[in-house]
C-alpha cells in the first residue's frame, strides 16, 4: 500500500471550512486553489506567499487563481499536512516548515533541521541537494515539492525577561523553542526547553511560564515580545528553508500551460527570497527595529557557546538520521558536504 493511500483522506471529514473564517474573497476563475498558512498575516512568510499568489492569479486570468488563508484560518494543523494535502480536495497548496511532520515522516522533518548552519556562505550551493531530497520524500506521499522559499531571517536570538547571553545563565532559565528537534539540542547543552506555539508565546513570557525564548528577528517584531522579553543575544546563524508543496492530484489536473506558469512564478519568488536572505539586510533591519522599540541588545553568546550549540545540533541531527534509517544518513551527508 502506498503512503498516499495509507493516509488518503483520513482527516478530511474532520475539517469544516466554516464561513466567516477570514478567508479572502473568492476570485472568479475556472480553477481555484486554496493555500493554507499557519502564520499570522504580518509574518514575512505570509507576505511572500501572498505576493506569489497575486502574481499567479494575475497571470491565470479566468483560468486559474490562488487564494491564501493565513493564521490557520482553515482549521488545518501542519502536523497533519502529509495526510490532508495529497487528495487536494480541502487545500491544494501550502508553504510550511518541515519540522512539524516528524510523526509521519522523520525523513522530511529532519532533512535539514535548525542550527546546523555554521556559515551562510554555501547556502546557494546546498539548496539543489535539499530540493532533491524533498522532491523524493514528498513524492512518496502524493505531494509535489514545487520549490524551496528561504525566509530572510538569518540569525537566531535568545530573548529573555532579564539579561542572558551565556549557556551557563540559560541553564538557570525556563526556555521556549518551536520544535522537538530544538528541545533535544538544548538538552544536549543542559538547558531545559519546551515547545510553545508562537501564538501562545507572549502570554507564556508575560506570566512566567517561560523566562526566555528562541526566536527570529522578524517574528520577534510581529509578535511584540519585546514588551515582555526585551533582552536579546544572538546564539547562532540560521537558515530555515520552507517548502512550497502542492497536492499531486490537484497538480495533475492543471493544464500544462498553467503548470508551467506556476512553476515559473514560484522559481522567480525563490530566487528573489534567496537574494534577500544572502544580502542580510532584512535581518539587520529587523534587529534594529527591535532595539528601536525598546529592545536591549546584549553581546552575542561567546564563541565557545555558539560552537557548542552548533555541535549539539549536528549531534542530534546525526542521531535522528541514524535512528530513522532508509536514506536519511546518506541524505544528511550529501547536504553537509555542500555546506562545508
Amino acid at each position: 500500500m502506498s503512503l498516499m493511500k495509507k493516509f488518503g483522506s483520513a482527516l478530511v471529514g474532520m475539517i469544516a471550512l466554516a464561513a466567516g473564517s477570514g478567508a479572502p474573497p473568492a476570485v472568479a476563475a475556472d480553477i481555484q486553489w486554496r493555500t493554507h498558512l499557519v502564520w499570522i498575516p504580518t509574518r514575512q512568510e505570509v507576505v511572500a506567499t501572498q505576493k506569489l499568489a497575486e502574481r499567479i492569479t494575475a497571470r491565470g486570468g479566468d483560468q486559474f487563481a490562488m487564494e491564501v488563508h493565513p493564521g490557520g484560518a482553515l482549521g488545518i494543523k501542519d502536523a497533519d499536512m502529509l495526510r490532508i494535502l495529497p487528495p487536494g480536495n480541502v487545500i491544494q497548496a501550502t508553504l510550511f516548515s518541515t519540522n512539524y511532520v516528524a510523526r509521519d515522516s522523520p525523513a522530511i522533518a529532519y532533512a535539514f533541521p535548525e542550527g546546523v548552519v555554521k556559515t551562510t556562505d554555501n547556502v546557494a550551493a546546498m539548496l539543489p541537494e535539499l530540493e532533491r531530497v524533498y522532491a523524493d520524500q514528498f513524492d512518496q506521499f502524493g505531494i509535489k515539492a514545487l520549490n524551496i522559499l528561504v525566509p530572510p531571517d538569518r540569525s537566531m536570538e535568545i530573548y529573555c525577561k532579564t539579561p542572558v547571553n551565556t549557556l551557563e545563565e540559560l541553564r538557570k532559565k525556563k526556555m521556549r523553542v518551536w520544535g522537538a528537534f530544538l528541545v533535544d539540542v538544548f538538552a544536549e547543552l543542559g538547558v531545559s526547553a519546551t515547545v510553545i506555539p508562537q501564538n501562545d508565546l507572549y502570554m507564556a513570557l508575560q506570566t512566567g511560564v517561560v523566562d526566555c525564548a528562541l526566536f527570529l528577528p522578524g517574528a520577534a517584531n510581529t509578535s511584540s515580545i519585546g514588551e515582555v522579553a526585551p533582552h536579546w543575544s544572538t546564539i547562532s546563524d540560521y537558515l530555515a528553508p520552507l517548502v512550497l508543496i502542492v497536492s499531486r492530484a490537484a497538480w495533475d489536473k492543471l493544464p500544462s500551460e498553467v503548470q508551467a506558469m506556476v512553476t515559473e512564478e514560484s522559481e522567480k519568488m525563490s530566487k528573489e527570497l534567496l537574494s534577500e536572505f544572502m544580502s542580510g539586510e532584512y535581518n539587520k533591519e529587523q534587529l534594529e527595529k527591535f532595539n528601536q522599540s525598546g529592545g536591549k541588545e546584549l553581546e552575542p553568546f561567546p564563541e565557545a557557546d555558539r560552537e557548542a550549540f552548533y555541535q549539539a545540533a549536528l549531534k542530534v541531527w546525526e542521531r535522528n538520521a541514524t535512528d530513522g534509517g532508509g536514506n536519511m544518513a546518506a541524505n544528511r551527508e550529501a547536504i553537509l558536504k555542500q555546506l562545508r
